[in-house]
Formats: structure tokens, C-alpha cells, sequence
């Protein structure tokens, strides 16, 4: 049990877990679209993910951040931070723009970093900023810098398709009260019912999407089994008591898409 609970504690409560998944979806964008991520992209992409979801999930503000001094969380909010910097300044320009612009919507987001502009007060604007940054952060590289024969299609399928996938995983997020907030969300203006299969509608779609796009084939076996699971798991979920379960279960799909993506790849 204590082995449980420690794994739990670093995976979920302290985020390693959703750094993990960012890696996981870098991968599936270098690997489908055919553009080798350098390993500092990886990195970065790992401690910067880490560090804020840290950040975010613990504090709402950043005077409340300064007092947690000597705690754990803080020590790996600014270790994460400061390596994601490091990696950061090694990049091409025009890839720090992006991520610079990716980073300024998600802080602005959270914080009222100007005094009475805060896009929190916007309702139903959380949902759309979460897949945004997600999908365009892991896709920026190879949006930048393309693989020579790669297709405008390929690329239009797989955002789109990576949309509609993080649309779908991150909705039951609210209606299960995995990621609580104070703001109008989707379930809370739909209906929870309405909002779970709002979150299937997408997935379907999330599936049926390589099947019409000029993409690598084996993206097609991997978002509809990817599909199937993610589907199974928002409809099971309701009946799982523990929380950290339901953590693993939603957050996995991001890995268990890849994996499935590199299992055919291989075949």
C-alpha cells in the first residue's frame, strides 16, 4: 500500500505522470509526420510541463508560490523551469516565439498577470486554451521545421485529429472533478450526460479523420483502437471510486495512442 501511495503521490499529485504524456505526444507527432524532435525538445518539453502544471494546480497566485519556500513542489517548480530555460535558449527563434506565445495564453490564462485582464472571466474559454496549447506545442517543431515530403494534408489530419482527441479527454476531466476550477465549463453549461457524449462524439470523429487524410497509414489502426479504449474508459469511469485511477486511466490514452502508433509502425 505504501508503494502505492508513493507511486501515486509522484504521478499524479506531483505531476510526473502528464510530463510523461507530453513526451508521448511529441513522439507521435516526430514519429507520424516523419521529423526527428532533437532530445533537448524532449526535455524541455518534460521539466516545462511539470513545472507548471505544479504551478498551476497548487497555487493561485504567484505570492502564494513565494511563501511554499523549502517545500518539495517548489524545489520542482523552479529546477523544472530552469532546465526547460536551458533547453529553451538552444532553440531556433522562431521556435521560441512559439512557445514564448504558447506559454504567454497559459499564464494569462491562470493569472491576471495585467490588473483587469483575465481570460478566466471569459466562460467556456478553458477547454479550447488546454487544447490548444497541448496539440500546437507537441505539433510546433514539425509545424516549423517540416520533414521536405510531407504533405499539407498529413499535417492539417493530425492537428485536427489530435484536436478532437484532446477535446474528448479533457472534458470528462471536469465532469468527474478531476481538474476543479471556478470557471463556466462545458458540463456546467450542457449538462454532464450531454458533455460526456459531446466527449465520444469527438473521439468517434477523432477516429474516423486518418481514414480520409493523406497520413501515415498505421495512424489509422492507432486513433481507432486509441479510440475504442478512450470511449470505454469516459463511459466506465463514472463507476471507479478512486480518483487516481481515473488520473491514469484518462491520462493514458495519450501514451497508450503512441504506443499503439509505434506497435504498428514496427509491424
Amino acid at each position: 500500500m505504501k508503494i502505492k501511495q508513493f507511486i501515486d503521490q509522484y504521478l499524479i499529485e506531483y505531476n510526473f505522470l502528464i510530463a510523461f504524456c507530453t513526451v508521448a505526444s511529441m513522439y507521435l507527432f516526430s514519429f507520424a509526420l516523419h521529423v526527428k524532435y532533437p532530445t533537448q525538445l524532449y526535455v524541455f518539453g518534460f521539466t516545462s510541463t511539470l513545472a507548471t502544471y505544479n504551478l498551476f494546480r497548487a497555487f493561485h497566485s504567484f505570492e502564494h508560490f513565494l511563501k511554499a519556500f523549502k517545500t518539495f513542489r517548489f524545489y520542482l517548480i523552479v529546477i523544472g523551469f530552469s532546465v526547460a530555460s536551458m533547453m529553451l535558449i538552444q532553440f531556433h527563434w522562431t521556435l521560441i516565439v512559439g512557445f514564448a506565445i504558447l506559454a504567454l495564453l497559459t499564464f494569462f490564462y491562470k493569472f491576471e498577470l495585467i490588473p483587469n485582464l483575465h481570460l478566466r472571466a471569459l466562460p467556456l474559454l478553458k477547454l479550447p486554451i488546454i487544447v490548444f496549447v497541448w496539440v500546437f506545442s507537441c505539433a510546433l517543431y514539425a509545424l516549423l521545421f517540416p520533414h521536405e515530403q510531407m504533405a499539407l494534408g498529413a499535417v492539417c489530419s493530425l492537428v485536427l485529429s489530435q484536436v478532437l482527441f484532446y477535446f474528448g479527454i479533457t472534458i470528462p476531466f471536469d465532469v468527474f472533478g478531476l481538474m476543479e476550477d471556478k470557471v463556466v465549463t462545458v458540463p456546467a453549461l450542457i449538462g454532464e450526460k450531454n458533455a460526456l457524449k459531446l466527449a465520444k462524439f469527438c473521439l468517434v470523429f477523432y477516429a474516423i479523420i486518418p481514414f480520409y487524410g493523406n497520413v501515415d497509414k498505421n495512424l489509422i489502426f492507432s486513433s481507432l483502437i486509441t479510440a475504442i479504449y478512450t470511449i470505454s474508459v469516459i463511459h466506465f469511469s463514472s463507476r471507479i471510486e478512486q480518483k487516481t485511477t481515473q488520473y491514469y486511466l484518462l491520462d493514458g490514452a495519450i501514451i497508450v495512442q503512441t504506443i499503439v502508433f509505434y506497435v504498428f509502425s514496427g509491424l
